[in-house]
């Protein structure tokens, strides 16, 4: 089993990357739907918001009145946060039971919209967001039946789209038309989904390259396998020698990322197994090689498995075809 999590702003067309994900076979965990299900008239979640909000919040049915209910905690920080502290324990709790229910090979997504806001995404070894600019998501926000300032309101309550970028492991631009995103969305399931669950199951590897020597630089390869900037400042496959060095910071950004969403992982995963982890090796090579310090190596091992990363001879190595990694395993020094 894998289970990832997708996210993306109000309005980016998130719905429609879960809904493919399904018709291509995932089961999905849908947070919205959850957490109306927790507080459906009857129920003890619905009997707290009332608890805490007043019977303003309650239409003539007795049903949760969800826009005066969104009027009180969308502009209010310490508001939402009382609402959240009500649902969110409830929403888990039904999404484990989910989970339980689903099949061994199950590719299972999390469709949670406050996934960086609760700071979740550690606990997912695969995190997919849906990414529209604030035009159109206005736009679309409109063709629901919000005002400006209602969809204004709710975009402000959610993350920057820079701190849900900075979560991404896969980020699916959505401005086009919807069988671009699909098509989009079809290429992650069969070459990066598909694989990662099949390797975590059969805990294989998910080796494309030679495994990084112990500290090593990474496996990025010298500056003329790369095509190096000769006499006027013209590389050998035709790029300037500032492209190169723009080219280069960017993938060293990207690496950067990678390796602190990985690390993220790590902690979240091995908690109080792990006294410290830290990135080791340079270069800009596909590989990250990370050294985990801790008492009980063979649980560690174990317990990265919910970070992506199967037992091997070398440590621990990466499930996912997307984001090669090998953690190796220290004890601590005792003075």
């Amino acid at each position: 089993m894998l289970q990832i999590a997708l996210t993306g702003g109000i309005g980016a067309g998130k719905s429609a990357v879960a809904a493919r994900l399904v018709a291509r076979g995932a089961a999905l965990v849908d947070a919205d739907a959850l957490a109306r299900a927790a507080v459906a008239p009857g129920t003890p979640g619905l009997s707290a918001v009332v608890a805490e909000f007043g019977p303003a919040v309650l239409d003539p049915a007795g049903a949760l009145d969800r826009p005066a209910l969104g009027r009180l905690v969308f502009a209010d920080a310490a508001a939402r946060g009382r609402l959240e502290a009500i649902v969110h324990p409830r929403v888990r709790d039904r999404a484990a039971a989910l989970v339980a229910a689903a099949r061994p090979d199950a590719i299972v997504v999390h469709d949670i919209p406050l996934l960086v806001e609760t700071g979740r995404a550690a606990a997912y070894p695969l995190v997919l967001v849906v990414e529209a600019g604030e035009a159109v998501r206005l736009a679309r926000l409109a063709e629901r039946g919000l005002t400006p300032a209602e969809a204004a309101a709710r975009m402000a309550a959610q993350a920057p789209a820079a701190q849900r970028r900075a979560a991404a492991d896969v980020l699916l631009p959505n401005e086009g038309t919807l069988a671009a995103l699909y098509e989009r969305v079809d290429a992650v399931w069969a070459d990066r989904l598909v694989p990662f669950e099949a390797n975590l199951r059969a805990d294989r590897p998910a080796r494309r390259a030679p495994l990084p020597r112990p500290g090593g630089p990474g496996g990025g390869g010298s500056g003329r396998d790369r095509g190096t900037a000769g006499a006027g400042g013209v590389s050998r496959d035709g790029g300037t020698a500032e492209e190169h060095a723009a080219a280069g910071r960017a993938a060293a950004a990207a690496r950067a990322a990678r390796a602190g969403r990985l690390v993220g992982r790590l902690r979240y995963a091995l908690g109080p197994l792990l006294a410290d982890v830290a990135v080791v090796g340079g270069g800009t090579g596909e590989w990250l090689e990370l050294v985990a310090t801790t008492d009980r190596p063979d649980e560690a091992a174990a317990a990265a498995r919910a970070a992506g990363l199967v037992p091997t001879a070398a440590g621990s190595e990466s499930a996912d075809p997307g984001q090669p990694a090998l953690l190796r395993y220290v004890r601590p020094v005792r003075p």
